[in-house]
Formats: C-alpha cells, structure tokens, sequence
C-alpha cells in the first residue's frame, strides 16, 4: 500500500514555495530547515515527482 501525504507535508511545501526559501519556511512553520527538508524529500518521494527545481 503506497504512503499517504501528510497534510503537514503540504504545509511545509506551500510555505517555502509561498517564500522562496527553505530557511524562510521553516521559521514560518516553526520547525528547522533540515525538517523541512526531509518533509519535502517524503513528498517528493510519495509524488514520484521532484519540487521546487
């Protein structure tokens, strides 16, 4: 059975996306941007897609 996305996954995309910078959306979500990294390579990964290039 294939992961489901986390909404926080989603989350953590829509505010670096919203800022244009993992640094910048990891403070706006309250978390490190190593977190946030890892958030978005698991999305990545369940996409099957790659973001942000």
């Amino acid at each position: 059975m294939q992961r489901q996305v986390t909404l926080r996954e989603l989350e953590n995309f829509v505010s670096v996306a919203e800022r244009a910078s993992l640094t910048l959306g990891a403070e706006a979500v309250g978390i490190t941007q190593p977190a946030v990294s890892a958030s978005l390579r698991n999305l990545e990964s369940t996409l099957g897609v790659s973001l942000l290039v």
